[in-house]
């Protein structure tokens, strides 16, 4: 661990001093996810009002130049540093595109603990090739050649997790500082409705594969030439001591606030997916007028075996997902919990068990709202299908 040169007690860069944000940076590999997301997790389970935040989760944005997508990257950055920051939380936020990283923080107004984390580069690229993506890594020389920021703490990620947030913990100091949040719970207004969002919303119990087919769904119709966004609600609603109304309201305002960001970069369509329950869904239809919502549902059996494939397999890491390396009475705790998602709202409800994420995705394509607009519609699927379900 070393700290920014300069940066001593009482300097205008010590980060106690700074914003209440803090940023953790560096090459792909170096466990930014991992690192931010658990120290969110200690400073809520210490009672802290903290958010947590992932920047690739809100600048998903097809198909597009980098150079647009790094734009959305941080106008959607800095809408939803407002948001939280209106809910009274300090915030976490983690990945970087160092052109994002500039434009923030020379428009933000105010300046983040910058934490730069580190690891020699056979352990990045080691990281990378056990979550299937050898072809992201990256040398630290070629990292630290794309005009980084300087940090305000460096930390080296090669020990556990845990071992590297105590290690932050230690360093930052006494981050974040007190906030008024009686003052912040009265000053959440509700954002504005979007009449014209041509959005889908994909959502079901856990395990259903509610992600994967929203996935395939935002491939499907960049393939036609519909400019599209794509937007996970669990990514979104990170709050840590807040009540239901006020989580809420903080992860619905940041949708239409990332929708905005990614309207202003010429999309026409949004694909949400989550686990969301009927208030949830009758709050974003409020917003969303024109919102089409998709249950997906399976046989309980069917969501075990999903979720026995998704704890063997890390390809696609999501802060938050609690199913890798669990064991089968855990998993099933999970599948009966999940059986409480509520579809009573939904347009369509689709039984998944028979098909793979690509058929299913081409039984919604047809509904975007410019093109279906009558509701109530239920269909089930019962037909067997020969074919290996893909992952969900």
């Amino acid at each position: 661990m070393t700290r920014r040169s300069g940066a001593v007690d009482g300097d205008d860069h010590d980060p106690c001093q700074r914003g209440t944000w803090l940023w953790l940076f560096g090459q792909p590999g170096v466990g930014k996810s991992a690192t931010g997301f658990r120290l969110f997790q200690r400073l809520a389970e210490n009672g802290v009002r903290v958010a947590f935040i992932e920047i690739d989760q809100i600048g998903m944005c097809m198909p597009a130049p980098d150079s647009a997508r790094s734009t959305a990257k941080a106008d959607n950055l800095l809408a939803v540093l407002d948001i939280f920051s209106e809910a009274g939380a300090s915030v976490i936020v983690t990945g970087d595109i160092v052109e994002t990283m500039h434009d923030v923080l020379n428009r933000a107004p105010t300046q983040p603990v910058l934490c730069r984390l580190r690891a020699d580069d056979e352990v990045t690229t080691e990281r990378l090739t056990a979550r299937g993506g050898p072809q992201y890594a990256m040398s630290s020389r070629i990292y630290g050649s794309f005009d980084v920021p300087d940090a305000d703490v460096d930390v080296t990620t090669h020990a556990s997790v845990d071992e590297v947030v105590d290690e932050i913990v230690r360093t930052v100091g006494p981050w974040p500082g007190e906030i008024n949040v009686v003052e912040a719970e009265a000053a959440s207004a509700a954002p504005t409705p979007v009449p014209d969002a041509d959005v889908i919303l994909i959502t079901g119990p856990r395990a259903v594969g509610t992600s994967t087919v929203a996935w395939q769904v935002l491939i499907e119709s960049i393939a036609v030439g519909c400019p599209t966004g794509f937007l996970d609600l669990d990514q979104l609603g990170f709050l840590s001591a807040a009540t239901p109304d006020l989580a809420l309201g903080v992860m619905v305002a940041n949708v239409t606030a990332c929708w905005a960001g990614f309207r202003a970069q010429g999309a026409k369509r949004l694909v949400l997916c989550g686990h969301a329950d009927d208030r949830e869904v009758s709050t974003l239809r409020g917003l969303l007028p024109s919102l089409r919502v998709v249950a997906l549902t399976a046989t309980s059996d069917t969501l075990l075996e999903r979720a026995r494939w998704r704890r063997e397999h890390r390809d696609i890491e999501l802060p938050g997902d609690d199913l890798f390396g669990e064991g089968d009475d855990y998993l099933r705790d999970i599948v009966f919990a999940s059986q409480t998602c509520l579809t009573e709202d939904a347009d369509v409800t689709l039984g998944t068990d028979a098909l793979q994420p690509v058929d299913i995705a081409a039984r919604i394509t047809p509904m975007w709202p410019a093109i279906a607009r009558q509701r109530s519609t239920t269909v089930r699927i019962d037909r067997p299908s020969r074919r290996r379900r893909d992952r969900h």
